[in-house]
C-alpha cells in the first residue's frame, strides 16, 4: 500500500509538474527512483508468471506507468539512459518474445520510447543521435513489435506512428541499426513476416511504415543521403508513394485521400 501511495505521487509530480519545477527535484532522488525502478524489471524479466501470460501485477503496472510522465522530463532521461532502465524495460518486453505482452504494457512501451523521444529532441539532441540511443538500449527494437497492436485507437496510433516517421528522416542509421544481420534489422523482418508482433490485422499506416523503413535500409550507400524512401515522399494519409514533383506538391491531396 505504501508503495501505491509512492508510485501515484511521483506519477502526479511528474505529469503535472513543469521542467522548472520538476528541475528541483534533487539528482539523487530520481537515481532512487530510476535504480528501484530498474531492478524490479530486470527481476520481473526472469519471472515464470510474467513470461507465461504477459500480465503485471497490479503495483508493478503502477510502477511502469509511473516511468511514463518521468520520461517526459530532460533530467531524468539522462539517468534513465545511465542506469539502464530503457534496456531492462526493453528485456522485460523481450521476455515474452516469441509472444506479446499485454495490450496494457504494449501502449507503455511505445508512450516511453516516444516520451524519451521527443525529451531528447527538445533538450537538442540531433535526431540520428536521438535513435540511435534509443535503438541501442533495445526499446526501439521492442516498440516495433508493440506497434502491431490491432486495437490501437485513432489517437495513440496517430502519435505512436510519428516514432516511426521521425525515424525515417534516419536513412543512414536504418542502413546501420535495420539491415538484415543486425538484431534490430531481424526483428523487423520477422515483424512484417507475420512471426513477430501481434497476428491478425494490423494498422495499415503501421505495415507501410515499417515496410519502407526495410526498404530504406536495403538502400546502397551511394543513395544513402537521397533515398528513394524518404518520409517525405510518401503520403502521410495513405502511404502511397511516387517520385514525381507533382506527387510531391499534393502529398495530403492524393487521389485516395481527397475524401
Amino acid at each position: 500500500e505504501q508503495l501505491t501511495k509512492s508510485y501515484g505521487m511521483f506519477c502526479c509530480l511528474a505529469h503535472f509538474a513543469s521542467p522548472e519545477v520538476f528541475a528541483q527535484i534533487s539528482t539523487e532522488d530520481l537515481e532512487r527512483l530510476a535504480n528501484h525502478a530498474s531492478s524490479v524489471f530486470s527481476q520481473l524479466a526472469t519471472n515464470r508468471k510474467w513470461i507465461k501470460t504477459g500480465v503485471l501485477q497490479k503495483i508493478d503496472k503502477e510502477l511502469i506507468e509511473c516511468v511514463i510522465p518521468h520520461m517526459k522530463h530532460k533530467n531524468f532521461d539522462t539517468i534513465a539512459l545511465q542506469c539502464n532502465l530503457l534496456n531492462d524495460v526493453a528485456n522485460l518486453c523481450a521476455a515474452r518474445t516469441p509472444g506479446m505482452p499485454c495490450r496494457d504494457f504494449t501502449e507503455t512501451i511505445l508512450s516511453i520510447t516516444n516520451n524519451a523521444r521527443v525529451t531528447l529532441m527538445i533538450s537538442g539532441w540531433e535526431n540520428e543521435r536521438n535513435f540511435k540511443k534509443i535503438e541501442a538500449s533495445g526499446i526501439l527494437g521492442q516498440a516495433i513489435r508493440c506497434i502491431t497492436q490491432p486495437s490501437l485507437n485513432k489517437e495513440s496510433i496517430q502519435g505512436h506512428l510519428q516514432i516511426l516517421e521521425e525515424l525515417m528522416k534516419c536513412p543512414m542509421l536504418i542502413q546501420e541499426k535495420f539491415k538484415r544481420g543486425t538484431p534490430t534489422g531481424d526483428m523487423l523482418v520477422s515483424v512484417l513476416e507475420g512471426k513477430d508482433g501481434f497476428k491478425g490485422r494490423r494498422h495499415e499506416l503501421v505495415t507501410a511504415r515499417l515496410d519502407n523503413i526495410l526498404k530504406i535500409a536495403s538502400v546502397t550507400n551511394q543513395s544513402t543521403k537521397q533515398s528513394d524512401y524518404s518520409i517525405g515522399q510518401m503520403c502521410r494519409k495513405c502511404s502511397k508513394s511516387a517520385r514525381s514533383s507533382e506527387f510531391q506538391s499534393n502529398l495530403l491531396v492524393c487521389g485516395r485521400c481527397k475524401q
